[in-house]
């Protein structure tokens, strides 16, 4: 949000220069906001007395994008604290519950200090002979100007010292805030061709972040979402909404569907200590759920017939993702299809309006770990998959009313963040639709294919030092530093997952956050550097050179380590000569593999799945995350391995 002109506004002790990015107090002494903070400060105080919408601040502090309001609320702190309101003393901002907020103190314009240039340009002496300029932490040294331009020469620029952490560090990490929105998603789709032209608006529904799950009722009229672990229902014509189902502590909703009908919405919910999904149904009117059936895995469907619902079931103790089939009410189950790895099912189905095609995720490690589309005959089980596309993720497909395609929220080979797309379940041929920074997921769309809603994440992640005092040297948005990795070299740099440069990459930098600089792409499955920082293992990406690769860090020569294995989360031993990593292939296990190459072999194959290893820091013992399947459910634990 650019300031126009040069505003400048005097309130209590404060003076605020919006065009210079400036607040001091009287003394001329500067007071620092974080960038948000201080635009938010901008839009209150250019409509002091007057109430300033929610929404109104998140439109103009973040145009076109989809936050958290949480992220607003921080703001607001940020500048009360820097103003230095205190309870009991007159407030510079009063918060009007539910609505927004009002600047209730005293705003005086004033005027702009005689020579007062921009900040950012060079200021000359009366004799004109020099020039000096400021930047937030970079200096221009003085330099004398030349008298003519043939003698000019670059100014130096150096650096302002920035003082590294102190060697009493003890940890790095990325500390993740995640902001999640749903947005009621309108599409214009004519004829139903993926190659076909569409309009696409969008309309966010909630602004309180914390939504998972979404569901768009038959006819359009109303849609729902699983917001804070409680079920709130939105009726678009009236603008009313309410929630329908309470949050219960320990309690999670897992999936959301509306009946065929449009009066009656199916959830499935469980407890944080168990693993089997109860599914439920619950009247729009109210009142109390009724039970519909156990032990439902990812999302469900119904038959354009009303009559028929389909949902997955797993079976760890054969390690199978089936499909099942029911009557609406729970009764008549029986198994549709049957999948084990090297691909399974995940996700949930989607049945067509022709009633003659079932849609499903399915997860494939054959050629490198990726998701395909399968269609699955209703009245048959036969299965087929839809041709010529892998995707890196897929968890959600909605069919469109021609039964010929299907909208998905998707991530492409190429994408940083999964999208929305429009696929031709016929011939394969697929359109993005969507291409920002957000990641889509949750999807759900009414019966005539016309409007949909969707769950829109931004997540944003920087590392942060501890030492005497926590030091943030990461910044920026949709970068994701950290996420996917984060490893000291002995050396004392650090070693980071980034999408700073719109894929997928390893970074290093100094312990101050300067020198980044990309190392190499990767798949974001995890890397470590060898303890005498000579050698880089990390996953590689692309289907078609998947697995572990080692990488010499003098020359910057790759070698592959593991062939025709979907492996991840490698670590070195502590000689580093093994190095021990997650395999995925009929399940997730631990194995080992020479550093200087040869033979992996399996560590752990008994747990439903084993991965994360960690060695101890005498280089005995090897804790790994598993899961196992107990009485029909999986539970997860530690292991430790005796290395000796």
């Amino acid at each position: 949000m650019p300031a126009t002109g040069r505003e400048t506004y005097e309130f209590g002790d404060f003076r605020l220069n919006a065009a210079e990015h400036r607040l001091e107090r009287s003394s001329g002494d500067r007071v620092d906001l974080p960038d948000k903070a201080f635009e938010t400060l901008c839009v209150l105080v250019r409509n002091a007395g007057h109430l300033v919408e929610k929404d109104q601040l998140l439109e103009q502090v973040w145009p076109n994008a989809f936050v958290e309001e949480n992220n607003l609320n921080k703001c607001i702190h940020a500048i009360r604290h820097a103003l230095g309101e205190r309870r009991g003393d007159p407030p510079y901002i009063e918060t009007v519950r539910k609505h927004g907020y009002r600047f209730v103190a005293e705003v005086r314009s004033a005027a702009v200090p005689k020579g007062a240039d921009d900040l950012a340009g060079p200021r000359l002496t009366e004799s004109g002979a020099h020039a000096i300029v400021s930047l937030d932490g970079w200096q221009v040294m003085k330099e004398t100007v030349p008298a003519s331009t043939a003698d000019a020469k670059p100014l130096q620029v150096t650096p302002t010292p920035v003082p590294a952490p102190s060697r009493r560090w003890v940890a790095a990490l990325a500390l993740i805030a995640v902001a999640v929105t749903a947005g009621l998603v309108g599409w214009r789709l004519w004829p139903f061709g993926a190659s076909e032209r569409f309009s696409l608006q969008q309309k966010r529904l909630t602004t309180g972040g914390q939504v998972t799950r979404v569901a768009m009722g038959p006819d359009g009229r109303y849609a729902a979402v699983v917001q804070n672990a409680a079920i709130k229902l939105f009726d678009l014509e009236s603008g009313e909404e309410r929630v329908l189902v309470q949050a219960e502590e320990r309690i999670r909703i897992l999936s959301i569907a509306f009946r065929p009908d449009g009066k009656a919405i199916y959830f499935g919910k469980r407890s944080v200590e168990t693993t089997p999904v109860t599914l439920y149904s619950i009247s729009l009117d109210g009142g109390e759920p009724v039970k519909i059936l156990d032990d439902v895995y990812g999302s469900l469907t119904f038959s354009p017939d009303q009559k028929k619902m389909a949902f997955l079931r797993r079976y760890p103790e054969l390690n199978e993702f089936n499909i099942l089939t029911a009557d609406i009410d729970g009764t008549n189950i029986s198994k549709l299809a049957t999948s084990k790895m090297p691909e399974r099912f995940e996700g949930g189905p989607s049945w067509s309006p022709d009633g003659k095609t079932i849609l499903c995720p399915i997860i494939n490690v054959e050629g490198g770990f990726h998701y395909t589309v399968a269609k699955i005959d209703p009245s048959t089980g036969s299965l087929t998959t839809v041709p010529n596309q892998r995707w890196t993720w897929l968890l959600f497909a909605v069919w469109l009313p021609d039964s010929k395609g299907a909208l998905l929220t998707a991530q492409g080979g190429s994408d940083v963040n999964a999208q929305l797309w429009r696929l031709d379940t016929g011939s394969g041929e697929a359109a993005k639709i969507t291409n920002d920074s957000f990641i889509y997921e949750a999807l759900s769309g009414s019966g005539d294919g016309r409007t949909f809603t969707a769950s829109k994440i931004r997540q944003t992640s920087h590392i942060w030092v501890l030492g005497d005092s926590p030091v943030q040297i990461t910044t920026g948005f949709d970068k994701y530093d950290g996420v996917d990795g984060l490893v000291w070299s002995p050396d004392g740099s650090l070693f980071y997952h980034s999408r700073a440069s719109e894929r997928e990459a390893i970074w290093r930098m100094r312990p101050d956050g300067s020198d980044a600089k990309e190392v190499t792409v990767d798949s974001g499955g995890g890397f470590d550097v060898s303890p005498d920082g000579r050698s880089l293992v990390f996953e590689r990406q692309g289907p078609a050179s998947s697995g572990l690769h080692i990488m010499d860090m003098s020359t910057g020569t790759q070698r592959p380590l593991t062939q025709n294995m979907t492996a991840s989360t490698p670590v070195f031993s502590r000689d580093g000569s093994t190095i021990f990593f997650s395999n995925y292939d009929q399940k997730l296990s631990l194995w080992e593999i020479p550093a200087a190459g040869g033979e992996a072999r399996v560590v752990s194959n008994e747990f439903q799945a084993a991965r994360f290893p960690a060695v101890s820091p005498t280089g005995r013992y090897t804790a790994f995350a598993i899961s196992k399947a107990v009485t029909g459910e999986i539970q997860s634990a530690i292991a430790i391995r005796d290395n000796e």
